[in-house]
C-alpha cells in the first residue's frame, strides 16, 4: 500500500510494503501487519502496527490511544519524530523505543495530549537514548518511574507549560539524565536526587522560568 494522499486502514489487513509519503495514514484497524514500512509524512497509530521485516520513519510516527508497535522496532532517520499523543496516564513504552542504537532509537520525541510516557514499563535497569530533542508540551509527562539506568538525550531538552505544566521525573538512584542540548524548563522537574550530567560538545544553556539545576 502506498499513500500520497490522507488514507486510513480501519480493517485488520497485511501488506508487503507500506508507504506513507505526503498525505500521511492513520492506522485505526486492531492490527496491521507489514513486512517493510517508509513513513516519509505521517503515520498515526490507533491500534498495533507489526512490521515483519524492516521499517524506517523519516517523518513523523505518532501514537494516539490504543496505538503501539508490534514486536519489531522501526528505524528513525536525522529528522524522524516519534509523538506520544496517547491521551492516558499510564502510556507503556515499548518496541516504538527500545534501543540505545539502531531500530528502536528514536531521534525527537514530543509528549503532548495530556500523555503520560512510563519510560521504565517493567525495564528498569536498561538505559534509554535518543539522537535528538525531547519536547514535553502542557499537561503531557516523560516519567523514568523508577528507573535504575540512565535516560540519554543527545539533543535538547524543553519543558513547557501554557497554565499546565509539562513534566519531566527522573528516576532516583541511577536513574541519571545525559543531555547534549540546551535544557529548558517551563513547566515541572522532577529530579528525584538523579546525577544530572551535561555532556555537549558546545556551549549549553539552561534555563527557563524553573531552572533545573542549580548553578553556583
Amino acid at each position: 500500500l502506498s499513500s500520497a494522499a490522507e488514507a486510513t486502514i480501519s480493517e485488520c489487513a497485511t501488506f508487503g510494503v507500506l508507504t506513507a509519503t505526503t498525505g500521511g495514514l492513520e492506522v485505526t484497524a486492531s492490527t496491521v501487519t507489514v513486512h517493510d514500512v517508509t513513513i516519509d509524512s505521517q503515520v498515526q497509530l490507533e491500534a498495533q502496527l507489526d512490521i515483519q521485516n524492516s521499517g524506517t520513519v523519516t517523518g513523523t510516527l505518532r501514537i494516539e490511544e490504543n496505538g503501539s508497535v508490534g514486536t519489531t522496532s522501526p528505524s528513525y532517520g536525522n529528522n524522524a519524530t516519534l509523538v506520544y499523543a496517547a491521551g492516558t496516564s499510564d502510556y507503556r513504552r515499548f518496541n516504538e523505543w527500545n534501543s540505545t542504537s539502531g531500530p528502536g532509537h528514536p531521534t525527537n520525541v514530543t509528549v503532548r495530549n495530556g500523555t503520560r510516557v512510563n519510560l521504565n514499563n517493567g525495564a528498569a535497569k536498561t538505559a534509554r537514548e535518543m539522537a535528538g530533542d525531547l519536547t514535553i508540551k502542557p499537561d503531557s509527562e516523560l516519567d523514568m518511574n523508577g528507573m535504575e539506568a540512565a535516560l540519554t538525550v543527545d539533543g535538547g531538552i524543553t519543558v513547557e507549560t501554557n497554565g499546565t505544566d509539562g513534566t519531566l521525573t527522573l528516576g532516583g538512584v541511577d536513574g541519571n539524565l545525559n543531555v547534549g542540548g540546551n535544557f529548558v524548563v517551563d513547566g515541572t522537574f522532577n529530579d528525584n536526587g538523579s546525577l544530572i550530567t551535561l555532556n555537549g560538545a558546545s556551549q549549553q544553556e539552561i534555563g527557563g522560568s524553573v531552572s533545573p539545576i542549580d548553578v553556583p
